[in-house]
């Protein structure tokens, strides 16, 4: 089983991020994983200003392989009023570590 966390902060209205990082790359190809499968995605966003605003942030996970309705694999809208949100996606998806 292989996982991976990273913090990042997003100041702007997008960030896309790949499901495997670079390292976490090399470390699949060294244990001659072709395969990995999407049990869970997890996120946790936090607004770190304008609570008791009715700020919304909208969570998109896509697949950048294709150019339609297909790439959507979850969407998720919050609320930021009171504090973080903690959003878990299970797409239950197999894909080759290159995609």
């Amino acid at each position: 089983m292989h996982r991976s966390k990273e913090a990042i902060l997003v100041t702007h209205n997008q960030e896309d991020r790949s499901f495997i990082r670079e390292e976490s790359y090399d470390q699949l190809q060294r244990s001659q994983m072709r395969y990995i499968h999407l049990g869970i995605l997890q996120v946790r966003i936090q607004s770190l200003h304008r609570q008791e605003e009715g700020t919304l942030a909208l969570l998109v996970f896509r697949d950048n392989r294709w150019s339609d309705d297909r790439s959507i694999i979850a969407t998720m809208e919050v609320d930021l009023t009171r504090d973080s949100q903690l959003v878990y996606v299970i797409p239950d998806t197999m894909m080759t570590i290159g995609d």
